[in-house]
């Protein structure tokens, strides 16, 4: 049984900015976590299945969106005290895709149908966030440039191995 998630990994020069706010973030307040996935806006969280057909059935639940996905992220946020993210736009195409993957999911038996309300978002730190922090990290990171509007082009389904997760496979958005 493998550990999986199903994730729009953030373009760069994105994913280089976001990697250097939570590697500052990591040497001032040692909060590291956040760093051992790349950049990304979770579709469907982490969950455990043995079926590797997901690589094959994935592609058939996305076919109609046959175009990048534009991306906008809105600001600093935080869920309380226990993760601290760059809030993403929650647009239908965006909602529509997320309900989607959760719905193959659910129909193939690995996970519940998921009714809570997506709140799309790039996580820069959280697991070893310690609150008394919470105000300084917000702080710091309103200081830097983090409005931006990219193209997504593909789903990734990512694997846990070796305490790290790691790319397993991805689909295109964009019929080539």
């Amino acid at each position: 049984v493998n550990l999986y998630f199903i994730a729009l990994i953030i373009p760069q020069p994105y994913q280089q900015r976001v990697d250097e706010i939570r590697t500052e973030l990591a040497e001032k307040f040692n909060c590291r976590h956040a760093l051992k996935t790349v950049p990304h806006i979770t579709l469907q969280p982490p969950f455990k299945t043995e079926s590797e057909a997901l690589k094959f059935e994935l592609p058939e639940t996305i076919a109609e969106i046959n175009h990048p996905l534009t991306v906008s992220t809105t600001g600093l946020n935080s869920f309380d005290e226990r993760v601290v993210f760059i809030d993403v736009e929650p647009t239908a195409e965006l909602k529509n895709l997320q309900q989607r993957v959760n719905q193959l999911l659910n129909e193939k038996k690995i996970v519940p149908l998921n009714n809570r309300p997506f709140h799309p978002h790039i996580t820069l730190a959280h697991r070893d966030l310690n609150p008394v922090f919470l105000s300084e990290i917000k702080h710091l990171v309103e200081q830097k440039e983090i409005l931006w509007k990219f193209e997504v082009n593909a789903v990734t389904l990512l694997i846990h191995q070796n305490g790290r997760w790691q790319k397993s496979g991805s689909i295109c958005l964009v019929e080539s």
